[in-house]
């Protein structure tokens, strides 16, 4: 029960609290709609024959709203626009992305909902010619996504120049990394093993060729699901409310 309260003031406290409480809490027969900025990371996030969001990210924050008492509505974006979303706070939530230092300043990350292992892929399926240290990729063509690092000391091997960066851009970068693998223009590339085998299955037997290296490059990422700090504060909403309630229902469904 809420305390008495009066003037001005303490009114705006209790419209402050019931507000969090419905956002952070809603009845689950309100079921009221969440809109969730979706990005494209299959097999964790995309778009099926159906025309519906599916993927282990998507139905892990799906199950986690519904038994918050959200319906989640999941709004189709370039991963870019996410984050910009996110920053700008137009939007509250998003789809799980990997968590870092740079976006924990304008987003608020929940527990893990999966990881990613990331490997080094190339033609042939000879292992002798993959690598156990850098000096082993030294005048090699890697192709890499823009804006991604892989841990500190593939971060010092990018800066000592010892292989050569090729970026690939549009809406699906890792195919592009495996066409440029398959038509020799690139000697590997970096991929989680999920993607890269789910590629390999969608699009076979174009690159049945095309094979990871047994050795991870840095330690294996979390993906948590982020929510925009400057939306919650606009509002007057608790983030640390919110995510506390995800973990919760996260660590209790077992989604993980």
């Amino acid at each position: 029960m809420l305390p008495l309260v009066r003037g001005r003031a303490a009114k705006a406290v209790v419209l402050a609290v019931i507000a969090v409480w419905l956002f952070v809490v809603p009845a689950r027969a309100q079921g009221q709609v969440l809109e969730v900025a979706a990005w494209s990371h299959p097999p964790y996030a995309y778009v099926g024959d159906s025309g519906k969001w599916q993927g282990q990210a998507v139905e892990a924050v799906e199950k986690v709203l519904v038994s918050m008492g959200y319906a989640p509505r999941f709004v189709a974006l370039p991963f870019k626009r996410c984050l910009a979303s996110m920053r700008h706070g137009d939007l509250s939530i998003m789809l799980p992305c990997a968590i870092s230092e740079e976006r924990s300043r304008y987003m608020q990350f929940s527990d893990p909902v999966y990881r990613i292992s990331t490997v080094l892929w190339k033609k042939g399926s000879n292992m002798e010619n993959c690598w156990q240290d850098y000096d082993d990729l030294a005048g090699l063509r890697i192709g890499v996504g823009l804006g991604y690092s892989y841990g500190a000391n593939w971060d010092e091997a990018v800066a000592t120049g010892i292989f050569v960066l090729e970026f690939a851009v549009g809406k699906s970068p890792i195919l592009n990394h495996f066409q440029m693998a398959a038509e020799g223009r690139i000697d590997m590339f970096i991929s989680d093993l999920k993607v890269g085998y789910y590629l390999k299955a969608k699009h076979a037997p174009r690159f049945d060729d095309i094979y990871p290296c047994p050795k991870k490059i840095g330690k294996d990422r979390a993906f948590g699901t982020p929510i925009s700090r400057k939306y919650f504060e606009n509002h007057g909403l608790s983030p640390d409310a919110f995510i506390d309630r995800f973990n919760a229902i996260l660590k209790e469904s077992g989604v993980r």
